[in-house]
């Protein structure tokens, strides 16, 4: 894809450059460390366009909730008296600090404000196990990974990700390239394994596979509305805001920018476009930037990480592009908020095309990478899964699996996508884990993720709120019946 179709692309997303946004606040949550550029610079993006910029840090935030329906956000230095109707918040990475700046977040997440970019999608991106998980479970490509905690399966661990050195050692969290480091054999392994843990026992660390190329592309994300899956009324709702090629530094494996490695002007592949999309969306992100490497060898790409907080500097050096400005021009247009979540119950009625009417279950506490529907029987064949419900049987390319360990059992089961319908509005390409729950009461169940992206917060106590609670269904009598709650069309 070429810069000028890129800024077409961008050119079509929004409605216009010139945005009446005098009414519009914007709150940015963030440490403001010295090295964070990005954060400090936002104020300038703003200048003129929002009705206020609140820089609020985040060490000292505290929320409170008015009388009129609005809230108190202040650090004891600035305070802003604001409400959802007229504010959206900004947060980078550090909010996810510790449990008290969570809960800011958390109050405002409540508070029904458009937060950009959510908490839970923060907190995918900061740990880079769980963002390997997600991007694996959504079918992209990944170098192998290993988690360790101890020196009981270095091995194994080694040979799990191909046996062959040098490979990548991760801390599981960490910014600008630190916490990462590049290994040349297995006593060097276990040397630095051994040091890290004798300093912090218990210590989890990441090993993974090193690509070979001398370079990466840093790509930022923009996603509108729900991030996944995409809503039939806007099936086109990520662009790339700008992209550039990372060179290795000198004497170092690194590439990134604040760690003195060079950054040029580049393009990208419609693959790479498309692979840098979809990992935004696996990891729920409103804006983010995707790495990804080329293998010299073979030339197949992979996703590195994903940064929720993605710095700007670099990329403006390397190409004029002004990414927080585009990101300004998103928030403060109303029409990209992502609208204020319905309340329902924790059962109700969802659709499934082509199999019928199925009593879902949306459990908050799952925070699985796929959601869950029965499956009478599956058979992998290759790519593809057949799997059969009642009278009809389906085939499906297989996108992940999902394990869970049952007893001393770990259980692998297929990720297909799925178009769900849930109130009169039609969801494409959900992740739906396959298995056998005949014995459950509920046959199909909706987990955290899937309903963040559908707009949607649950009433623990209450059930069918939104949907008509069939006549001939009870939890109770669905529960060890092989289609109970399922009303085939």
């Amino acid at each position: 894809m070429s810069e000028k179709n890129v800024l077409k692309t961008y050119n079509d997303f929004f409605l216009s450059e010139k945005l009446d946004s005098s009414d519009i606040n914007v709150v940015l949550l963030s440490n403001f460390d010295a090295e964070s550029h990005t954060a400090n610079d936002f104020d300038k993006s703003f200048k003129g366009k929002a009705k206020n910029f609140y820089p609020i840090n985040i060490n000292k935030a505290k929320v409170k909730n008015l009388k009129d329906d609005s809230v108190e956000i202040t650090d004891g230095e600035i305070k802003a008296n604001v409400n959802s109707n007229d504010t959206v918040i900004i947060t980078r990475r550090g909010v996810i600090k510790n449990t008290r700046t969570k809960n800011v977040v958390e109050e405002l997440e409540r508070n029904g404000f458009f937060i950009f970019n959510s908490l839970n999608s923060i907190m995918n991106c900061e740990c880079k196990w769980s963002t390997y998980k997600k991007l694996k479970d959504a079918g992209l490509p990944t170098p192998r990974t290993v988690l360790l905690d101890s020196d009981d399966d270095i091995k194994t661990a080694v040979e799990e990700v191909g046996g062959k050195f040098p490979l990548i050692i991760k801390t599981l969290s960490g910014s600008h390239g630190i916490g990462v480091s590049v290994v040349d054999s297995l006593e060097s392994l276990k040397s630095v394994l051994q040091t890290i843990w004798k300093l912090k026992p218990g210590s989890e660390i990441i090993i993974q596979e090193k690509i070979d190329a001398d370079s990466d592309l840093r790509v930022h994300v923009l996603t509108k509305k729900f991030n996944h899956p995409v809503s039939e009324e806007d099936p086109s709702n990520s662009i790339l805001l700008g992209y550039m090629r990372r060179n290795k530094i000198d004497n170092d494996f690194r590439t990134n920018h604040s760690l003195g490695g060079t950054v040029e002007k580049t393009k990208v592949s419609d693959e790479q476009t498309e692979l840098c999309i979809k990992a935004a969306k696996a990891m729920g992100c409103n804006w983010c930037g995707v790495d990804i490497i080329e293998d010299t060898k073979t030339g197949k790409n992979y996703i590195l990480e994903v940064n929720s907080s993605p710095g700007t500097t670099g990329l403006k050096k390397a190409t004029g592009i002004d990414v927080l400005g585009k990101v300004a021009n998103f928030v403060l247009d109303k029409d990209n908020w992502i609208s204020e979540k319905h309340t329902i119950g924790f059962r109700e009625l969802v659709e499934i095309p082509g199999i019928g009417d199925i009593v879902g279950k949306f459990d908050t506490g799952n925070g699985s990478s796929a959601s869950t529907l029965h499956a009478d029987e599956f058979e992998i064949d290759g790519d593809f899964v057949n799997w059969k419900l009642g009278k009809k049987k389906f085939k499906n390319k297989i996108i992940g699996y999902t394990e869970t360990e049952i007893g001393e059992k770990t259980h692998k089961r297929p990720i297909i996508n799925l178009n769900l319908k849930f109130l009169n509005k039609v969801y494409h390409d959900a992740m739906i884990a396959l298995e056998d729950r005949s014995s459950k009461s509920t046959k199909l169940l909706i987990n955290r993720n899937l309903m963040e992206s559908m707009g949607l917060k649950v009433s623990p106590s209450k059930v069918f709120l939104l949907t008509n609670k069939p006549k001939q269904y009870s939890a109770a009598s669905a529960k060890g019946k092989r289609y109970g709650g399922i009303f085939f069309k």
